[in-house]
């Protein structure tokens, strides 16, 4: 029979709940540390989530910008303008002045207002659009882009995207 003999070993401390089954003090503050940082840390991950599911949206700087005058523009009548580096096409549909932008929104390619069919149409897919830009057929995802008019004391203004690099 063989006796296993220690010397000069005491049994390894385990904490143990005192009389009441409660942890002891230490054990409590070292449990409450370890979730205060777990819970930070998923607030981090849940900011950064957010972040890239839902990105924040790009503040475009604007100019409003003198197209023409509304002499220059008759009921029923189109003309093209290159406005800040923006190439629109302005509309006036009885009275009331419309500006699109000239870029498809599928691929960038340029429309052209097709006058015998009334409509915007985009050579690079055969996209087209109806005379108030919403799409009719072909691959753009979504209408041309519609830019703010203003009409002061007989001239057309519109609201464009400032050029890069301008002041």
């Amino acid at each position: 029979m063989s006796q296993e003999i220690t010397h000069g070993t005491a049994p390894p401390e385990t904490e143990q709940p005192d009389e009441e089954g409660k942890l002891s003090r230490r054990r409590f503050l070292v449990s409450g540390t370890m979730a205060a940082g777990l819970l930070a840390s998923a607030g981090v991950a849940t900011s950064f989530a957010w972040q890239f599911v839902y990105p924040a949206a790009a503040k475009v700087s604007t100019v409003q910008v003198l197209a023409t005058s509304l002499s220059r523009l008759s009921p029923g009548s189109r003309l093209t303008r290159n406005l800040e580096g923006n190439e629109i096409i302005l509309v006036n549909q009885d009275g009331h002045i419309r500006a699109f932008s000239t870029i498809c929104p599928h691929l960038g390619c340029r429309v052209a207002w097709q006058e015998n069919q009334q409509r915007f149409f985009c050579p690079c897919h055969s996209g087209t659009f109806d005379a108030d830009g919403k799409v009719v057929s072909g691959p753009p995802p979504r209408p041309l882009d519609e830019f703010a008019v203003e009409v002061k004391g007989g001239s057309v203004y519109v609201t464009v995207p400032k050029a890069e690099g301008g002041a």
